[in-house]
Order: structure tokens, then C-alpha cells, then sequence
């Protein structure tokens, strides 16, 4: 089978399968496997409705290809708990209280609860389309190396002189097989689905990466790189799409770009200290975006460059100074011994 456009991937017979211990067996029927969706919410209030509404047709309940709907919530009060409450009465949304801090940690309490090989994830600011379930789950039967699908986050309607609302689109659909191939797949964590044993294998997310969290971002960055360098293969389709309905006022978008920077160079020189040299031909690709490009993450206008290397200057001395745990490329938490 194809992609729309990009790489064309070779067909795998039940044969080469059967041969290949690398490659996991697949259930006899691909398209009925049911997803998981984990939205991770903190201090957003009853905002977090709008997404849940948006995997429940007509409110009677989530849509059939759903196995269920897990809500983690790492908020400081229990205004989400409250605005979610009545939503518990359907047997398949599942709500969790978590302790934690920051993006990473929460996608890591989403998967640990999740009962599906497929997990997606969408954020408590964005609605999912119409068709997301099924395209998510053609691009996984596309190949069964294929563990990490992103697709497209479209901007939701707002008013562009006063403000602005991330977004990333890409044209047609691209399988990256290395981490040589990075570059063509940037897709972010708003629009995102996993295979849960690939998420195991790899020791799930970074938890010090993330919004939320010492590094502020990057963790379905890191993730991928990950993926990558382990032999997993990561699928972008424009098939897939979430509305998201961030909005930010025009003077945080300075702010907002220095933050996922710092998250991207904490990432790179997390992968040096283990000595993942590999990462420096990705690394290379993002200096020339900088210098001549604009980030693949839409911003309305592209943010001003100088907060942008700020940014990332500053996230490769903090991950520089951090502990690292070289064999599951994990920075330890605060008090943990490198090894």
C-alpha cells in the first residue's frame, strides 16, 4: 500500500511476516480495532467540555470506534472534575485525578490507563473531525512498523489582528523510517495516536518535557527521536485533523515560541549526552529553518528569531546540566544519579 504522497512503502506478505520477528502480528481484521483518546487537561476549567463533546455524537455516547475516553487532569482546583462529572454516566469515559506535573507526565498516565493497542491524542482546546477515528486507524494498517500517526491541527475561527492560534498543516501524507528523515515529519502532540506496546518498548514519554513541566515542551518531539532511532516508523497524513481553539493574544507569541524552543534544545542535547551523534544531521536542519526559514508550528506571523535561539540556547544548558539516564535517554528526576 501507498501514501497519498512521499514514500512509497513496500507491500509485507503474510510470508515476510511470519519470517520477520521484528515486525508485531496483527489482528485478523485491522479496520475493527477500536482507540483509546487521552486528553490531558490542567486549570482549564470546563474548557475541556468542548473537546469531550467533540468524540460524543449527538451525546449519546462516544463514537464506535472508540474503546473509551480518559480525561487526566493535573489541575490545581476541581473546576474540570466538576464540568466533567456529568459526563461519567457513559461507561466508557474514564476520568483521573493526577498528581503530576507537565505534558509528558500526563500522556504517560493516559497510556498506563488506556485498554487499546491504539491510543490517540487530542488536547482539552481543540475538537476532533469528522473521520478522525477511521483515518487514524488506515494510517496504522498502512504498515505494522508504523507506530507513531500525526495529522493535521487546523486553526479554529478568531479574529488574526488581535491574536493568533498555533496550528500545523502539511499537504498529502509522508512515512519517515529513520531519524535521516525527521525533518519531513514535524507533526505535534494535539493531533497524535501511538501504538501502546512501541510507547512500553520505548519507556513511554520523557516526564521532565512538556507543557507543564521544567522544559516546557517537546515531548512528542523527543518521543519520536526516539521512535526513530529504534527502528519504528512514524506516518504523517492530512487525512486526520483536530480543530484547535488555542487562542493567544499577538504579545505572547515571543513567549509562547521561546518556551517550545527551550523544550526542542533540552531534546537535542539530552540525545549528546547519550551520545546519540545521529541527531545532529536533524539538529543541522533546524539551525538553516532558523536562519532562513520559518517554524513548520504556524504562528499567524513567524515569531521573532532572537527569542526563538534564546530559547533553544538556553534549553541546551539546562539539558546539558541535567541528569541523563544514558540507556533509556531519560533525564532523571530532580536528586536521581546519571549513569
Amino acid at each position: 500500500m501507498g501514501v497519498e504522497t512521499g514514500v512509497l512503502l513496500p507491500t509485507i506478505t503474510t510470508m515476510e511476516r511470519q519470517s520477520d520477528r521484528r515486525l508485531p502480528s496483527l489482528p485478523g481484521d485491522a479496520s475493527s480495532r477500536l482507540i483509546s483518546v487521552v486528553i490531558a487537561t490542567r486549570d482549564r476549567g470546563s474548557a475541556v467540555v468542548r473537546a469531550i463533546e467533540s468524540i460524543l455524537p449527538g451525546h449519546s455516547g462516544v463514537d464506535a470506534s472508540c474503546r473509551e475516553l480518559i480525561i487526566v487532569d493535573q489541575s490545581s482546583d476541581d473546576a474540570s472534575e466538576v464540568a466533567v462529572a456529568p459526563y461519567l454516566r457513559f461507561p466508557r469515559i474514564r476520568y483521573h485525578k493526577a498528581q503530576s506535573r507537565g505534558l509528558g507526565a500526563a500522556r504517560n498516565a493516559g497510556m498506563t490507563l488506556a485498554t487499546s493497542e491504539l491510543v490517540a491524542f487530542t488536547d482539552d482546546d481543540c475538537t476532533v473531525q469528522s473521520q478522525w477515528f477511521t483515518e487514524l486507524q488506515r494510517a496504522f494498517d498502512v504498515d505494522s512498523r508504523i507506530s507513531i500517526v500525526f495529522g493535521n491541527v487546523l486553526e479554529g475561527h478568531h479574529d488574526r489582528a488581535a491574536g493568533f492560534i498555533p496550528s500545523y498543516v502539511r499537504k498529502g501524507s509522508y512515512v519517515a523510517r529513520s531519524l535521516s528523515q525527521k525533518h519531513h515529519v514535524e507533526g505535534i502532540g494535539a493531533c497524535m495516536a501511538l501504538r501502546k506496546s512501541a510507547w512500553a518498548a520505548l519507556g513511554g514519554f520523557d516526564p521532565a518535557l512538556g507543557a507543564g513541566s521544567r522544559f516546557h515542551a517537546a515531548e512528542e518531539l523527543d518521543f519520536v527521536m526516539r521512535a526513530l532511532q529504534a527502528g519504528h516508523w512514524v506516518y504523517e497524513t492530512q487525512r486526520a485533523e483536530v480543530v484547535h481553539n488555542g487562542f493567544r493574544p499577538n504579545e505572547r507569541k515571543a513567549a509562547l515560541a521561546h518556551d517550545y524552543c527551550f523544550g526542542i534544545g533540552a531534546v537535542y542535547a539530552k540525545h549528546l549526552k547519550c551520545l546519540r551523534w545521529d541527531v545532529l544531521l536533524p539538529a543541522s536542519r533546524l539551525a538553516w529553518r532558523w536562519a532562513a526559514g520559518s517554524p513548520l508550528v504556524h504562528y499567524g506571523t513567524p515569531p521573532p528569531r532572537l527569542p526563538r535561539l534564546r530559547g533553544f540556547l538556553g534549553g541546551v544548558l539546562a539539558g546539558l546540566g541535567t541528569p541523563v539516564d544514558r540507556t533509556a535517554i531519560l533525564f532523571r528526576p530532580a536528586g536521581g544519579r546519571p549513569r
